[in-house]
């Protein structure tokens, strides 16, 4: 359990999956539907004997149901959420189911309806981390017990059959999402480890072609830029004959750790092979070279037993042309590697910039 607790938990893998496979747009579809669903049931209660009591708890309800229509709305017409977006989906749902059930004048059908928040449930265990699950499932426990206790406090209420609904409730709240978590985690950690480079923990190919899909890579407005840095380490082999390759390949994971730290929110970082890297995110065309010249300079370290230099090049693309085409990607490397080389053959430890957008038309200059 604690190994579960504590395992990294990328965002992206899943969603990224599912880019790859075209199943986006029908998964949001199908997500929009269900919100939809709720949102119909919970209108429908506006007819019934237990209907909230008030304008003032009419007027309540109704914007409740108004915020799940929104958020159907940005499933339907939107793209794939970001994991802080997602997270607003999930929590502000789950407070706008608490606040509508809330107004409600039969208890009795609140506790009752309250079993929607399982299907929040199985949504936050294919989608988020055991973290974020456990504190979806401890919110809708506390609700369904607070639900419950109010029903059973109620003279004429049937204890028994609320309690065979709280058993049903509690089962769903606990057991779906957390069929889907388990085998799901196990899932996520294979397909990452497929994708990823065993020394340095950095993206190998096949995780490069992944992220491509992936929601930090979704889109770019047009004042950004897709920017693709290929990296490689000057003079290597003079470090494997100085330390051994032991102590080389510790130097590619300490490269490969500081690449990834100085780009941790808004780019991936990728092992080409041997001493190479290879660094793509999306960055305002304004903030492009000066990102790049940080991330570049983060490779030396003057206190290391053995510092290292960096010949790097840039390649970009305007986020208005950014299609997330995997050809594309390819490209934009072929080009920074050229770039690169071209700093190496200079004398290395500098950065190459390419002066000209790459744009799908321009295949021919690569």
């Amino acid at each position: 359990m604690g190994e579960w607790w504590s395992r990294p938990f990328d965002y992206s893998a899943m969603p990224g999956y599912m880019a790859q496979r075209g199943l986006q747009r029908p998964y949001r579809r199908m997500m929009a539907a269900v919100v939809l669903m709720v949102v119909l049931a919970g209108s429908l209660l506006l007819f019934t004997s237990g209907a909230p009591p008030s304008p003032a708890a009419r007027a309540v309800f109704i914007a409740c149901l108004v915020t799940g229509a929104v958020s159907a709305l940005l499933w339907l017409r939107g793209t794939w959420p970001t994991r802080r977006q997602s997270l607003v989906f999930l929590f502000g749902d789950d407070v706008a189911l608490v606040v509508g059930l809330s107004m409600l004048a039969d208890v009795q059908a609140s506790f009752t309806v309250s079993v929607v928040f399982a299907l929040l449930g199985i949504y936050c265990g294919y989608f988020h981390s055991i973290r974020t699950l456990v504190a979806h499932i401890a919110l809708t426990v506390a609700v369904s017990l607070y639900f419950f206790g109010s029903a059973a406090a109620e003279g004429d209420s049937d204890v028994a059959y609320l309690s065979v609904l709280l058993v049903v409730q509690l089962a769903l709240f606990l057991l779906a999402p957390l069929l889907s978590q388990i085998p799901l985690s196990n899932l996520r950690d294979d397909a990452y480890q497929s994708g990823t480079d065993p020394l340095t923990g950095a993206l190998n190919r096949r995780g490069l072609s992944a992220v491509v899909h992936a929601p930090l890579l979704a889109a770019a407005r047009h004042d950004e830029v897709v920017a693709m840095m290929v990296i490689d380490l000057d003079r290597f082999k003079s470090v494997n004959d100085r330390v051994g390759h032991e102590g080389g390949d510790e130097v590619l994971r300490r490269v490969s750790e500081r690449l990834q730290t100085s780009t941790t929110t808004w780019a991936y970082v990728a092992r080409l092979g041997g001493e190479e890297f290879c660094v793509v995110g999306i960055v305002p065309w304004a903030e492009m070279r000066n990102r790049l010249d940080d991330v570049h300079a983060a490779v030396r370290c003057d206190a290391d037993e053995v510092p290292v230099t960096a010949s790097a090049g840039v390649a970009w693309i305007p986020g208005s042309r950014w299609t997330r085409d995997a050809d594309d990607v390819e490209l934009l490397i072929r080009r920074a590697d050229r770039l690169m080389y071209e700093a190496k053959r200079a004398g290395g430890d500098s950065l190459r910039f390419d002066d000209q957008a790459y744009t799908t038309t321009d295949n021919a200059r690569t």
